[in-house]
């Protein structure tokens, strides 16, 4: 079993408590250390910073010294895929080959609402996300690669600088039966699901797709989740947080503004 941190830095976590943070999971023995992607707070809406999470994480890259690093999972919503593409690409250069692209199809519209960022139904953003990896897999390659979706082009990039993996890990968030397990099977690496969501699945006999990504090779990653207060983190972390990570026991966010892909 592998442990790692996944950090909902949305909830105003501020730059200082963040490289504290990294730096002790690395130091402790954590596999891996993963940032959430929100534009705003979603437990309790208190208002304050909802840090980026790539920077959080090129940040990260330079604090630590093995600790695997990710993200958990990127929305394809807020960023063109070129974009993604480079971010990712050199935070793993950073990192020396420490990180792992984890991307999805994005869940929350009242942050898209916010900050007026379009928010297409289900359909698209899933097709979005197939592109989204498809992109960054041909931006990644050697020499001039050229990409052509629906919804994404690229012409002739020579995408520097590389990363340092080749392939660089791509994870995919979800285990909808209609389209997140086909492409998890299609072209993810790893595939992350709460446990209780497979045992659903299963229950459902709706397990084809995840017999799909078992017979593509590609790791799934059945988490349990257990959300801590301040003062159980810094009693995990052994740093003097608590003070500043003003965490309230995890609330479920406001269901009327969140749409689950499938």
């Amino acid at each position: 079993m592998k442990i790692g941190l996944l950090i909902e830095a949305q909830e105003d976590l501020d730059w200082g408590l963040w490289r504290r943070v990294a730096k002790s999971a690395d130091e402790l023995g954590f596999d891996s250390l993963w940032r959430s992607d929100h534009l705003v707070a979603l437990y309790g809406r208190k208002p304050g910073a909802a840090s980026d999470a790539l920077l959080g994480l090129a940040i990260a890259a330079e604090v630590t010294t093995r600790i695997g690093l990710g993200t958990m999972v990127a929305s394809v919503t807020f960023r063109h895929p070129s974009a993604l593409a480079r971010q990712a690409a050199q935070i793993d250069a950073l990192s020396g080959g420490r990180f792992t692209l984890g991307v999805g199809a994005g869940w929350h519209d009242g942050e898209h609402t916010e900050y007026g960022i379009d928010f297409p139904p289900i359909g698209e953003r899933m097709d979005r996300l197939r592109e989204t990896i498809l992109y960054c897999r041909a931006v990644w390659g050697d020499g001039p690669q050229s990409f052509e979706g629906q919804h994404y082009r690229a012409q002739d990039v020579i995408g520097l600088p590389r990363p340092a993996q080749d392939p660089l890990p791509v994870l995919v968030g979800g285990s909808g039966e209609r389209r997140t397990l086909r492409i998890v099977a299609e072209l993810a690496d790893e595939d992350s699901i709460d446990a209780e969501d497979i045992a659903e699945v299963v229950a459902e006999g709706a397990s084809e797709g995840l017999e799909e990504v078992a017979d593509s090779g590609t790791e799934i990653d059945a988490s349990l989740e257990e959300a801590v207060s301040a003062e159980s983190l810094e009693e995990v972390t052994e740093v003097a947080i608590a003070e500043s990570l003003e965490l309230e026991p995890a609330s479920e966010p406001d269901s009327s503004e969140s749409t689950s892909p499938n």
